[in-house]
């Protein structure tokens, strides 16, 4: 019998990574890895970094100009929002930071304005 359970002393912590069991059978998180934002007693938020849908942001998101990024599909909650990280926590304000360079959300309009002037790239 094949025993797949390695010792993991790691606990979910925001900034980590979180990466699905390899047999999970639900389908928002199958073969998923995960970059917790929030881990405490309420629950867990993070974004799924590997379940790229084929659309662009500016076919999602009515008045957003078409910039070079990904979009991927999350878990079953708040799916009519989108939320976003980047590396432009000096730039867009009411960003939230994570860990490192890394935040989520802030400023959408302002956002919106960065892209449009070219400002916003991919790895941003």
């Amino acid at each position: 019998m094949l025993k797949f359970s390695p010792d993991n002393k790691l606990t979910p912590a925001k900034g980590r990574l979180l990466l699905a069991e390899p047999f999970l059978d639900d389908p928002h998180f199958k073969r998923t890895v995960i970059y917790l934002c929030e881990h405490n007693e309420e629950g867990s938020f993070g974004f799924v970094l590997n379940n790229y849908i084929d659309l662009s942001i500016d076919r999602i998101m009515e008045g957003m100009p078409i910039i070079e990024s990904r979009v991927s599909i999350g878990g079953p909650v708040k799916n009519t929002n989108l939320y976003y990280i980047h590396t432009m926590g000096d730039v867009i304000s009411q960003s939230i930071h994570i860990a490192g360079d890394i935040y989520m959300g802030g400023d959408f309009e302002q956002l919106k304005t960065l892209a449009l002037s070219g400002k916003v790239k991919e790895d941003a």
